[in-house]
This record gives C-alpha cells, sequence and structure tokens, in this order.
C-alpha cells in the first residue's frame, strides 16, 4: 500500500540523515546537533508507529455491527442501530456518528472492497443529506426550480471569475508589483467587490467554503488580496508614526467585518465566526490605509545618509535580507528589510540613503536606497 510506503521511506530518511551528517562532517553549532537528532529521533518514531498501526490496526464487520480496532486505544463496538450516519473527512477519514456519544473516525488507508461498501451502503450518508438540504434551499430562491438552477450557474462562474482574478493580482501582486498604483488597486478592490457580490447575490454565495455547502464560495478574493498587501506594506516601506493610522486601521476592519456578518448569515450562526473573520480581515486592514497614505504622498523626500553596521538574512516571521542601520534622526538602532538587489550591492560600513516621506494620511514613511540612485 502506498501509505505503508511513505512511512517506511520516512523511517529511512529518519534514520539515514543522522549518518550521513556524521560521515560528511561534524555539525558547526552544538544546539544544531542537538535539534538535528531530536527532528531525527521524532522522525523515525512516528514512522515507526504509523508503520506498526498499518499492520494492527483492523475494521471487523459483523451483520448487525463493527469493531474497530486501533494501536494505542481502546476497541470500539458499534451496533447498526447506534450509527446515526456517515461523514467522510480529507485525509481520507470515515466518520461514525452516534445518535448518543462522540463520534467515532476511522483512518481509511486501503483499498475499499465490495464487502465493504455494501455494509456502508445500507448507513445514511449525512453529506449527501446535507447537500440535498442545501440545494433544495436554493432552488426555492427562484420562481421556479429552472430559474433558480440558472441562477446558481451564474453565481457560479461569477465566483470563478472572482477566484481566477484574485489568483492573478495576487501572485501579480507578490512576484513583480509593477505598476504599483495599479496591482495595488486590484487587491484593495477585488474584497469590496466579493461583498458587493455577496450582498446582491440572493443567498447563493458563501463566505467560508465549508464542506457540504453548494453555495459559489468567495473566501479567495475576501481573504487573499488582504495578504498580498500586509506583505507589500512591510517589504516595500516602512511606516514610522504606526499610531496615527488606528483610526484608518479600525474602520477597515470593523466596517468590512460588520458588512460581511449582515450579508452572511452564517457567519452569524456561531458568536467566534465574526472574530476569525475580524482576524483574517487584519492584513487588508493594515495593507489599504499604508499603500494609501504612502502612494497618495507628494511632499518633498527628506534624505539622511546612514551607516551600515551589519547585514544578515532572516528566516523567521517577516524575514528577508535585512540591513542594521545606525541610529539616525529620532530613530535608534534598527534592521530594515531592503530589495535583494541592494542587500547584494551594500557592504557593511558603506552609507545608504534613508528617504522621509510625510503620508497623505498623516504618518510618515521611509524607504532605503542605494545613494547613487536619484529618488524618486
Amino acid at each position: 500500500m502506498w501509505f505503508g510506503g511513505v512511512l517506511a521511506a520516512s523511517a529511512a530518511v529518519g534514520i539515514v540523515l543522522p549518518i550521513a551528517v556524521a560521515l560528511t562532517g561534524p555539525v558547526s553549532v552544538p544546539l544544531g546537533a542537538v535539534a538535528l537528532a531530536a527532528f531525527c529521533v521524532v522522525f523515525t518514531g512516528l514512522s515507526a508507529w504509523g508503520l506498526v498501526a498499518l499492520w494492527y490496526d483492523r475494521i471487523l464487520l459483523h451483520a448487525d455491527a463493527i469493531e474497530v480496532v486501533r494501536l494505542g486505544r481502546a476497541t470500539v463496538r458499534l451496533r447498526r442501530d447506534e450509527i446515526r450516519g456517515r461523514r467522510v473527512l480529507p485525509a481520507p477519514t470515515l466518520v461514525l456518528e452516534r445518535h448518543e456519544g462522540r463520534p467515532v473516525r476511522i483512518g481509511v488507508a486501503f483499498e475499499a472492497d465490495a464487502t465493504f461498501e455494501e455494509w456502508f451502503a445500507s448507513v445514511r450518508d449525512l453529506d449527501r443529506e446535507d447537500v440535498a438540504r442545501a440545494e433544495a434551499v436554493l432552488l426555492a430562491l427562484g420562481p421556479t426550480q429552472a430559474d433558480a438552477m440558472r441562477a446558481m450557474q451564474s453565481a457560479r462562474r461569477v465566483a470563478r471569475v472572482m477566484n481566477a482574478a484574485t489568483l492573478i493580482a495576487c501572485a501579480w501582486g507578490t512576484v513583480y508589483p509593477r505598476p504599483r498604483a495599479l496591482v495595488l488597486a486590484m487587491l484593495a478592490v477585488l474584497p469590496i467587490v466579493a461583498m458587493g457580490v455577496l450582498a446582491t447575490g440572493g443567498g447563493r454565495y458563501s463566505t467560508e467554503g465549508e464542506r457540504n455547502d453548494p453555495r459559489a464560495r468567495l473566501a479567495l478574493p475576501l481573504v487573499m488580496p488582504g495578504a498580498v498587501l500586509l506583505l507589500r506594506a512591510l517589504y516595500d516601506f516602512t511606516t514610522m508614526d504606526v499610531g496615527v493610522l488606528a483610526g484608518w486601521v479600525g474602520a477597515c476592519l470593523v466596517g468590512p467585518t460588520v458588512l460581511l456578518v449582515l450579508f452572511e448569515p452564517a457567519l452569524r450562526a456561531r458568536w467566534w465566526k465574526p472574530l476569525v473573520f475580524t482576524v483574517v480581515l487584519g492584513g487588508y486592514a493594515w495593507g489599504v490605509p499604508a499603500h494609501a497614505n504612502m502612494m497618495l504622498s507628494s511632499g518633498p523626500a527628506t534624505t539622511t545618509e546612514v551607516e551600515v553596521l551589519g547585514k544578515f538574512v532572516s528566516s523567521g516571521q517577516g524575514g528577508g535580507p535585512q540591513l542594521h542601520l545606525a541610529p539616525w534622526g529620532e530613530r535608534d538602532e534598527e534592521s530594515v528589510r531592503v530589495s535583494r538587489a541592494l542587500y547584494r550591492e551594500t557592504e557593511v560600513g558603506e552609507r545608504v540613503c534613508v528617504d522621509v516621506r510625510d503620508g497623505a494620511l498623516g504618518a510618515r514613511w521611509f524607504v532605503v536606497r542605494a545613494c547613487e540612485i536619484t529618488p524618486p
């Protein structure tokens, strides 16, 4: 079975990796050696456990019951009349819901045979029932079922176009954001358009993309553009007076969240769902005001030459090539993200130019550049 092959390969990697490192040379940092050893032990242990579980775990089908035998857990026996229905989750995982008690999850790492399929054919398919109920609600939205079906197909086409536009704009904004104004405008407008479509869609659109929901999904254009806007705001320039933008950030955060809750009844079903969207929209809430503050500023730049005290490439959150700058103006020593070209061309001890501008929304911002380059 392919799953057993993956586990065996993982265990082999966990065993061979430390041997290869030991033969090719010592790890230069002791902490790195400890981390490598711990990783290999955990990797090998989990893979070995998976192989044993693959051999040990089994499903026993009886005429009126099912037994689930799993390594390290108590055997579970369910009578047919105790099973409310079944669902299938990714991985794949078979979930048996009971009339009373917690559901039983079964990892299906094998090919289902005719006996298996015949036994479960008589168990209610809860996934199919959920889809049928949701589709019945959608079909009731039109004057006739044919009209409702055409409207639903049209909604799915609109969602596909919006999702494709989102992927293109996000890839464009991530890889090569030029012309900057056009890319940023697309990223800022896409979530607004998605909310407009949601508001006028007559319940045919979904913001969450949950399983068994046949509605057209708009989660992508609502969420992804904000992530790219945040990325560009962190990497392309530095906002100095962050507190000045607090009101704008709050408006861009609370406003869309309130509109989504009004337009999407499913978000009102659980109290925590609006909170999740508030967090998810955080990138959009910061990215739009920060870029507007930068792009709409028109005053001249104040340029300061600053010595480079160090340079490094960070792999952590917000990482990338960074220059460690000496104190300048009202700023203490700090590390600033720069382009890879500037990072390669600048040596420690040299000086770079910092261009500071007054933002359109009142927050100053700056960029770091090579001094021989004329500021834009």
